[in-house]
C-alpha cells in the first residue's frame, strides 16, 4: 500500500520542470495587414482586423503589373462586365471566367469611373494631369478607340459619371468641386460650383433632381438640373460621401467614409474652424477607413431652408 504514494510523488517530480517550461503568447490583430502573411480558408479579414466567414470566392485576374487597384466596375446590356483601373488607366473585360485588357487610356493614372450610356456605349471617366470622360461605342469590339466627349480646365479627376433619361451627362469632378453637364453634341457647362475640393458621388431621380456628395466636408447637394436651384441636403459627420443610391420610394441613401488625416479636419470643422482648402484626393484614396456609416434620408418635400447637423439624419428628398 506504500507503493502508491511513492508513484504519485514521482510523477509530480517528472511533471513539474515541463510544466514551468510552458509559456503564454499573444497575438494581436487590428488590420486586414496582420492577416497577410496567412492562408485564408473559407474567412475574410475585414479593415478592423476581424477573420468572418466568407462566401467562396474565386480569383479571376492574378498579379499583373499594370494592374495595382479596381476602382470602378460596371454591366454591360450582355452581362458583361467592365472595370476601371490603375495606375496605369487599363480598361478590363470580364465575360464569364474570362479577363481581357479591353483598352489602355493614354495619359490615364487611373480610370475611376464607368457609366453604361443608353446606346450601350460605356462612358469612361479617368484620373491624370486631365481627367476626361471618354466613350467606347461599341465596348463588345476589339481595337475601339475611345473618343473624349469632356475635358475641362483644373478638371483632375472625373469621380463618378450619370446619364439621365433624355441623355444629358453629368461629371462629378476634382479637385475644384464642380458638377458639369455634358450635352449629346458635346457642349458642357458648370451645374454646381462648391467650395468643396472634391465631388464624389452623383445620382438623378430619373426626373428633373440630382443628389451629389463632397469631399472633404461630408455634404449631399440637391441639384435642380433644369433650374439650376441647389442646396445643402445633408450635412454628414464624416469628411466623405462615397456613394449615393435611391430606392423605389425615393429615399435617398449616403455612405461615408473617414480616413486617419481627415479624422482631424472633420474635428476641426465640427470645432467651428474652417477646413483647409487643397486636400488632394488621390485616385488610391479609395482604401480601407475608418468610422464608416451608412445614412438614409426619407423622402418628402422639403424646405429652402439649409442643412442642420443635429437633426440632418431626418432631413428628406
Amino acid at each position: 500500500m506504500k507503493l502508491y504514494p511513492t508513484l504519485l510523488a514521482g510523477c509530480i517530480g517528472i511533471l513539474a520542470p515541463l510544466a514551468l517550461g510552458v509559456g503564454t503568447s499573444n497575438w494581436v490583430q487590428t488590420s486586414e495587414a496582420d492577416w497577410k502573411a496567412g492562408q485564408f480558408d473559407n474567412v475574410v479579414a475585414t479593415n478592423l482586423g476581424d477573420l468572418k466567414l466568407s462566401r467562396a470566392v474565386k480569383t479571376l485576374l492574378e498579379q499583373d503589373e499594370q494592374v495595382s487597384s479596381v476602382n470602378c466596375l460596371a454591366e454591360g446590356a450582355d452581362g458583361t462586365i467592365y472595370a476601371g483601373t490603375g495606375p496605369q488607366g487599363v480598361l478590363l473585360r470580364v465575360k464569364g471566367d474570362d479577363v481581357s485588357k479591353l483598352a489602355t487610356i493614354e495619359g490615364a493614372t487611373g480610370i475611376l469611373s464607368l457609366c453604361v450610356d443608353k446606346q450601350g456605349g460605356l462612358l469612361i471617366g479617368t484620373a491624370g494631369a486631365a481627367g476626361r470622360v471618354l466613350r467606347l461605342e461599341h465596348p463588345n469590339k476589339e481595337d475601339e478607340k475611345p473618343v473624349e466627349l469632356f475635358k475641362a480646365d483644373g478638371v483632375q479627376y472625373i469621380w463618378q459619371i450619370v446619364q439621365t433619361p433624355d441623355g444629358m451627362i453629368y461629371a462629378a469632378t476634382g479637385p475644384t468641386g464642380k458638377l458639369y453637364e455634358i450635352k449629346p453634341d458635346g457642349t458642357q457647362k458648370v451645374v454646381l460650383d462648391t467650395d468643396e475640393n472634391n465631388l464624389t458621388a452623383v445620382i438623378s431621380n430619373g426626373k428633373d433632381l440630382l443628389y451629389v456628395g463632397s469631399d472633404p466636408n461630408g455634404l449631399i447637394y440637391r441639384v435642380n438640373r433644369k433650374t439650376g436651384e441647389s442646396f445643402v441636403l445633408y450635412d454628414a459627420a464624416e469628411a466623405e460621401i462615397s456613394a449615393l443610391a435611391l430606392d423605389a420610394q425615393g429615399n435617398l441613401y449616403a455612405s461615408t467614409a473617414e480616413a486617419k488625416e481627415e479624422a482631424r479636419r472633420t474635428r476641426r470643422r465640427r470645432s467651428g474652424r474652417a477646413p483647409r482648402r487643397g486636400h488632394d484626393r488621390r485616385a488610391d484614396h479609395r482604401r480601407a477607413s475608418q468610422g464608416a456609416s451608412a445614412a438614409k434620408a426619407p423622402r418628402s418635400q422639403p424646405g429652402p431652408t439649409g442643412p442642420n447637423p443635429q437633426n440632418a439624419s431626418r432631413r428628406r428628398p
